[in-house]
Formats: structure tokens, sequence, C-alpha cells
């Protein structure tokens, strides 16, 4: 079967135009940017602000990025192109390339809207990329997971709640209760929050955050072996 960048570029040209036609996804995507002009317009502190953008953040890491990707996947389902694109010569790595590409832009976008609105200080932003990056990886990876389980667009958004519940609101919660924070240091999510803390704090996430960057590593690892895992499976059984 092997790897086509043929295959990948129909793919990307396909999910391009299907998201210019999916008003659900574009819904989302703005939900961040929203909150980001509110408080700015708000016209806080730069201390208040960067927690602002932290906040948001993490919002759009935890909820907005694994809700698209599982929308799109689940979108193919509904269409009936899924089982047809499992059934063809596209591999499992060229299907998840060829959707996660288009979801990063979106999220990418996102996340530099985000900085920018909130008007973060410019020396923050190689970080700030490579900390979006690694979580919106990691994230996309188990959108993919659910959007692939998921029997169409409606039960995605359902079946992302307990992801989103786990991801957003467990690091949070885990700063007033220490069995929560144990589970907390499990999360994607607390490291990638704590490497954003490292960043605001004017320290380099390179030499001070190694240990946050080797688990998010672990998780990218995880999730796509997940991915490949369960799509294989759902090509063999149909």
């Amino acid at each position: 079967m092997g790897f086509s960048m043929k295959r990948i570029n129909t793919l990307v040209l396909k999910e391009i135009k299907d998201l210019l036609r999916n008003v659900n996804v574009f819904v989302v995507s703005l939900i961040p940017l929203v909150g980001a002009i509110f408080f700015s317009m708000m016209g806080p502190k730069e201390e208040v602000r960067m927690q602002v953008l932290l906040i948001i953040f993490i919002m759009n890491s935890a909820l907005i990025t694994p809700m698209t990707m599982a929308m799109l996947i689940a979108e193919e389902k509904e269409k009936n192109t899924l089982r047809t694109l499992m059934l063809s010569t596209v591999s499992p790595v060229e299907f998840l390339v060829g959707k996660a590409i288009v979801t990063w832009l979106l999220v990418g976008i996102t996340n530099i809207g985000i900085f920018l609105i909130i008007q973060a200080p410019n020396k923050f932003l190689p970080m700030y990329i490579v900390i979006a990056f690694l979580i919106s990886t990691i994230m996309i990876l188990i959108g993919a997971i659910i959007g692939i389980l998921s029997k169409n667009v409606m039960s995605s958004g359902t079946n992302s709640m307990p992801v989103i519940l786990l991801f957003y609101f467990i690091p949070t919660l885990g700063v007033a209760n220490k069995t929560l924070l144990h589970i907390a240091k499990l999360l994607p999510t607390y490291h990638s929050q704590s490497l954003m803390d490292k960043m605001l704090n004017n320290e380099n996430i390179f030499s001070v955050g190694q240990q946050n960057i080797l688990v998010l590593l672990v998780w990218i690892i995880i999730s796509f072996a997940g991915f490949i895992m369960i799509y294989k499976r759902k090509r063999i059984d149909g």
C-alpha cells in the first residue's frame, strides 16, 4: 500500500473543500477567538492577559481541537465515504495525515490568532508555537480516535464530552486536590499548561521543561499507535 504524496495531496484538497462547506467546524473554531476578543476589549493588565492566553489556549487545545477532528471524520461516516476510503489503497497513515494537515492549519491559525489578539509579547511566540504544535498533535490524534469510533457527527460531539471533561477540567481541579493532581500529571494538557507557565515566567522550556516535552512526545506515540490499531480493526470489522 505504501505512502504516496499524491494520495496525500488528493486527500488534503478533498478535506479543504469539505471544510469550506462545514459550518459547524467554523463555528466551533471561532469560540476561542471570540473569547480572546472579548477579554482583549476589557483592556486587562499584562499579567491578566497572560492568564487569559493560558486559559483560552488550553480551551482551544482540550475542547475545540479534538472535537473538530472527531467531527470531520464522523462526517465521512455520514456521507458513507469513510468505508470507501478504508477499502481503497489509502493507508491509515495517509488517511490520518490528510485529515490532520487541514486540522493542524485550522487550529494553528486559531492559536496564532489568540496570541495576537491577546497581544502577548513577541518573544514568547517561538516557544508558544512549539507547545501548540505538540499539544495540538496529541489532541488531533485523540479526536481522530473519537471520530472513527463515532457513528455520526452528533455522536462524535457526545463522545468528545468525557475527553473534554478529563483533559480540560482535571488539570484545573488538580490544584485543589492531591488525588486529581496525580491524575492530572498523566495528562498532556497538564504538561502543556506547565510549559506555558514556564514560558510566561520567562523560562526556557527546552532547558527546564524537558520532562514535560518528553511526556507529550510519549502521548503522541501512544495516540498515533492507538489510531492505527483502531483504524485497521474498523477496516476489517466493517
